[in-house]
């Protein structure tokens, strides 16, 4: 009986409706399947490590992009912000 309740929380999560276990599931394990053969590779001895040079120029550009689109979600928020305030504001008098 204790090991049948112990299973019911799995059965349970891929039930309901909105999980998203089962979209997410392959690629979680077709990651865990990659890190196993990189591991692998590696233990045996092979090179599996990237230059760091490579990385520098994309990782700057994404970094530039997140921040520009950041600055941008912000000022469309705020001029939201203040007329939600002054509609309360309004209701509230009434």
């Amino acid at each position: 009986m204790a090991t049948e309740e112990k299973r019911e929380w799995f059965r349970v999560l891929v039930q309901i409706p909105a999980s998203v276990l089962p979209a997410i599931a392959p690629r979680v394990l077709l990651c865990c399947a990659f890190s196993l053969v990189v591991s692998g590779l590696a233990t045996r001895g092979w090179p599996v490590s990237l230059p760091i040079e490579s990385s520098i120029v994309p990782s700057l550009v994404l970094g530039l992009l997140l921040v520009f689109r950041t600055n941008t979600a912000y000022e469309r928020f705020w001029p939201l912000d203040k007329t939600s305030a002054v509609t309360s504001l309004e209701f509230d008098y009434f």
